[in-house]
Order: structure tokens, then C-alpha cells, then sequence
């Protein structure tokens, strides 16, 4: 998540950490079905994935994680190695839980990078090296102009 989206920058302007409902995100909170607030430990971020360590008991059923969810993007939830299907609830990503989750439980969220991403990616240093190739013949007829 950006920095400049936890940094208020005036009295009347509202970011997510001023935003009451918006508390678990910047402080790795997971909110259960009875909207309880539970902490995190040795919470990791990496490229493709982020984990994270409970610190108490959560009871079943709903459990929004700290993180933002996009409906298009494909991501996989795992709780102590058992795969869970995540939902977008309110913005935010969502696992439904069917037993409680002890504390120490480790949670794993991994996105995939979409196929037109990796495309796109491919498309654009193509086009920069045949820049850079047709650029060169040219660049260097003007250096030994120049000498």
C-alpha cells in the first residue's frame, strides 16, 4: 500500500489511518464475523505474496484479512497449508473460515500475475530493444561526425 495513503495532509482530508473502519489495514489487524479486531506477528511482504502469523484465537466464519482485494486480480489464501477461497468483502479480502484458527496459525496470501500483465511487460522491453537497436547505427555516425 502507498505511504502517501496512511499520511493526512490536512485537518478535513480522511486517509486510511484515520479512518476508523479502515484500521486493520495499516495496522495488519484481522476483523473476525463479530467484528473483533485480532493482531498479527512477523508480518512478511513480498512481490507476489504476504504472511503473517495470528497472535490469538479467532472464532469461525468471516474473516477479513489486511489486505486490499480487486475482483479481477486471482489470489490464493492459505491458513496452516489448507487452501481457502477468498472473496472481496467492502474492498478488503475476505476467507471464510469453517473452524476456529488457533493462535500462531500462519496465513499465506499469493496473487498471480496476470497473463495481458506479463504480455504487456514482454511487448514493452521488446519495443525498447529495437529502439535501442535502430537508435545506435545513428547515435554513432553522429559520435564520429562529431570527432
Amino acid at each position: 500500500m502507498p505511504t502517501d495513503a496512511l499520511i493526512k495532509n490536512s485537518k478535513k482530508e480522511r486517509t486510511l489511518s484515520t479512518d476508523p473502519k479502515e484500521q486493520l489495514l495499516p495496522n495488519h489487524q484481522l476483523s473476525d464475523a463479530n467484528k473483533h479486531l485480532h493482531g498479527t506477528a512477523q508480518f512478511h511482504a513480498q512481490l507476489k505474496s504476504l504472511d503473517f502469523r495470528t497472535v490469538d484465537k479467532i472464532p469461525s466464519g468471516q474473516l477479513v484479512l489486511p489486505t486490499l482485494g480487486y475482483r479481477g486480480l486471482k489470489v490464493d489464501v492459505y491458513v496452516n497449508g489448507v487452501r481457502h477461497s477468498p472473496k472481496v468483502t467492502q474492498g478488503k479480502l475476505a476467507i471464510d473460515n469453517r473452524h476456529s484458527i488457533s493462535p500462531n496459525s500462519l496465513i499465506v496470501i499469493r496473487q498471480h500475475i496476470p497473463l495481458f500483465s506479463a504480455i504487456s511487460l514482454l511487448i514493452s522491453l521488446i519495443t525498447f530493444l529495437c529502439l535501442i537497436f535502430l537508435a545506435f547505427p545513428f547515435t554513432l555516425q553522429l559520435f564520429k561526425l562529431n570527432n
